[in-house]
């Protein structure tokens, strides 16, 4: 897409059309675009953006790819809209997406969760006899939607629940965001496209290269029709999608089929490398995926739990001595990213940044535990909208029914969701994160103070 790009700007050709810079000024500018003569269509592809989903096509081996430039979000909220019809019952995992839970009210779903068992505070991997009990004993749920793998590098048994789904006539949606690049190598657990879910979401700036926002919709069945898939796909995104993310995701690609294999070679030795740093380190511990069914070793998760620090006071430290930026903090852990663009220089620096503080660390059992459960379901996420709020301090709104999402951001895995009953558990929860400078987000802005709650049910 490149050339075909640089072609065009040599052309000649004067843009009496958007966008209104008119590819003047700035190298970014030149490779801004919009539906003109010979650059295709994304909702009616049949040229180079056809051309490029077909290269992903192949790549993943799936019925299907389509790209995004909403990021996952838009993959996720297509997925669900497609598989279910409005006021349909549907399977969550707890620990899905903000975005999942957007669908969810939007569509006036009824959910049913399943919470993953905790190991230091990680959500571990959703177990296939779960998903049978309840698709068991709640016949008309038409979708599963899990996450896998999870923010943390969690993976889980996607084979074996497909063929739940499947037993159940349910759809089996992934939320594979975080693993767009499992299909590269075997050192990875297998993907999802490979598992006999139907619809796979990618989000390919996560663990891949290309720009921010950049995701993929994968379907992998005919369980879902295309017809409405391409409906809800039109819905979601922009009807101004934008070239140069699509060229940046056209890039990421050719790059991985010309220098793929050196790339995640030399990747995976990195990691392999870095791991070692667990038999030096006294205090802090890097995870290895303990007790899940399969673990992304790309996602380094750093436990502090054996130290007199919490995740938030490690990231703190490496970002303001060691001048390293890592991915989000939890209580009791960091998350480091990375990908096949991160450097030898850029590993030794966070491992001898690690050895070093944990040097100057001391044994102390985190007094802080945060185990989240599923509040109490009320009524529907959509119904709250239709009620009246009001601001209640937080000691004051046990018993109440919240009318928006809390959450810790990242990863955006919703703590209470509206329509659920506020217990001791749940403001407890909020308050350790809020004192431990765990990023919390609600809805309304109103914390730390306050919770957003129905007036009337």
């Amino acid at each position: 897409m490149y050339n075909y790009f640089e072609k065009y700007n040599n052309s000649g050709i004067y843009p009496f059309h958007m966008p209104g810079h008119k590819r003047f000024g700035n190298a970014i500018n030149r490779f801004d675009y919009t539906e003109v003569e010979g650059l295709d269509n994304l909702y009616h592809p049949n040229g180079i953006l056809a051309e490029l989903q077909n290269k992903i096509r192949r790549i993943y081996g799936t019925k299907q790819s389509l790209l995004l430039v909403n990021g996952s979000t838009s993959g996720i909220l297509t997925a669900i809209t497609s598989a279910t019809n409005k006021g349909d019952e549907i399977l969550v995992a707890r620990n899905c997406h903000k975005s999942v839970y957007n669908a969810i009210s939007l569509w006036g779903l009824i959910p049913h969760y399943i919470q993953p068992n905790v190991e230091s505070e990680i959500n571990l991997s959703i177990i296939p006899n779960e998903v049978e009990k309840v698709l068991s004993a709640n016949s008309k749920i038409k979708a599963v939607v899990l996450t896998s793998p999870t923010y943390e590098g969690v993976v889980s048994d996607v084979e074996s629940i497909a063929k739940v789904c499947h037993t159940h006539n349910a759809i089996l949606i992934v939320d594979e965001a975080h693993g767009s690049h499992m299909k590269f190598s075997e050192y990875f657990p297998k993907s999802a496209v490979d598992c006999s879910a139907d619809l796979v979401i990618h989000s390919t700036h996560k663990t891949l290269t290309s720009l921010t926002g950049t995701a993929l919709l994968h379907i992998c069945s005919d369980r879902v029709s295309k017809e409405i898939l391409r409906k809800r796909y039109q819905t979601f995104q922009t009807s101004s999608p934008n070239y140069l993310m699509m060229a940046s995701i056209d890039e990421c690609f050719n790059n991985l089929l010309k220098n793929g294999e050196k790339l995640f070679a030399d990747y995976i030795a990195r990691l392999d490398n870095f791991y070692k740093i667990n038999a030096q380190l006294k205090h802090l511990k890097i995870w290895e995926g303990d007790g899940s069914f399969g673990f992304d070793r790309g996602k380094l998760i750093i436990l502090t739990n054996r130290s007199n620090i919490n995740g938030s006071e490690l990231q703190s430290i490496l970002r303001n001595k060691y001048n390293i930026e890592t991915e989000m903090s939890a209580l009791g852990y960091i998350i480091a990213m990375t990908s096949i663009n991160d450097t030898d220089e850029g590993f030794i620096k966070l491992k001898n940044a690690l050895i070093e503080i944990d040097n100057g660390l001391y044994l102390k059992k985190s007094k802080h535990t945060i185990k989240l459960t599923v509040p109490e379901y009320k009524i529907s996420a959509y119904a709250t909208e239709l009620l009246g709020h009001e601001g209640v301090p937080i000691e004051d709104s046990v018993g109440r029914i919240s009318a928006e999402y809390i959450y810790a951001y990242p990863p955006g895995v919703p703590i209470i969701v509206p329509g659920e009953l506020i217990s001791r558990k749940v403001t407890e929860s909020i308050v350790t994160m809020l004192q431990n400078n765990i990023n919390i987000i609600s809805e309304s802005d109103k914390l730390p103070y306050k919770i957003e709650c129905t007036i009337d049910t």
